[in-house]
Formats: C-alpha cells, structure tokens, sequence
C-alpha cells in the first residue's frame, strides 16, 4: 500500500526537506488507520491497549496516526520506516494523550531503501519531542527479521495491557 507519495528512493537524511514525501498524501491517510481504531474501540478494546505500527511507509504512518489520533493508545511499532515531519512532531507530542508516548523503532543496517540514518534522525526527533523510544538495529536490508518480530512482539507485550 502506498500511503503518501515519494519523490524518489532510496531515501537517507540528506535527501530533500521532508525527504521528499508528502506530508499533506500522510495526513490525509491517516482516517483510513484512525477509523481501524476507531472500529477497535468500538468494539471494546481501550485505546490504551491499541498498539498501532508498520513497515517502511506504514511505519511512518503507524507514527503518525498515533501522534495525530485524539486518544491515548498504547504505542507505535516502526519497522524500517521513517520521520519525515519533525515539525509536526514537536507540536502533536505537546497533547496530554501523546505525552511519553511508547515507540519501538527497528530498522535493518543494511537498508538500502530508507538509509540506517533516517532511523538515528527521527529516534532523535522523537525522544526530543519527549517520546520514549526503544531503538535497534538488525543485519537485515528492507525488511523485518525474525529477532526483529520477536522484539517487536515483546514491545507489544509490554504496552498492551490484557484484555479484562
């Protein structure tokens, strides 16, 4: 699924402002993942045990869908992805519902799609903006690992609370 559009790849933290991609595309996509969540709640599961994430685009959209949905949910998971609107993070971390807000970043140190440094750039702009960030790396090129899932699984864990 393409979420936003992309002037070109592969992509590192020299590329264009906002590293070509569209934040306009990004915050239009956004109903799509609020309404999956909206439907979760509905359905009785409090937004605090709802961890939203994705993988490479979906991962920037996973950030941003969280940081942009008016509940507190219970974290991100960032495979591969990217932060191309520091901006934006700055001010939507100010919200009480976003406020130390749980992340699980992993990224592969071989990527050659969404450069190993577009992950160091936008963990820094997240635990800047006060997001608490846990952050690895994997000897991987675009795309998950299965040590990644299991991490991912754990970070999981821990921000989902039981369902009572």
């Amino acid at each position: 699924t393409s979420w936003f559009d992309i002037s070109r790849l592969p992509i590192s933290h020299r590329s264009a402002p906002h590293h070509g991609c569209s934040i306009e595309e990004a915050l239009s996509s956004c109903g799509r993942v609020h309404a999956a969540i909206d439907k979760l709640v509905d359905e009785g599961i409090p937004p605090q045990n709802i961890v939203v994430g994705g993988f490479s685009q979906g991962g920037a959209m996973a950030m941003l869908s969280a940081l942009t949905h008016p509940q507190r949910l219970g974290g991100t998971i960032v495979f591969s992805g990217i932060c191309f609107f520091p901006d934006l993070v700055m001010k939507l971390a100010q919200y009480p519902e976003n406020q130390g807000m749980q992340v699980f970043w992993g990224h592969g140190t071989r990527d050659e799609v969404l450069h190993p440094d577009l992950q160091d750039e936008g963990v820094e702009i997240l635990q800047q903006a006060g997001l608490k960030v846990t952050s690895k790396k994997y000897m991987v090129e675009h795309g998950p690992t299965a040590q990644e899932i299991k991490d991912a699984a754990g970070f999981f864990a821990t921000q989902a609370a039981p369902l009572k």
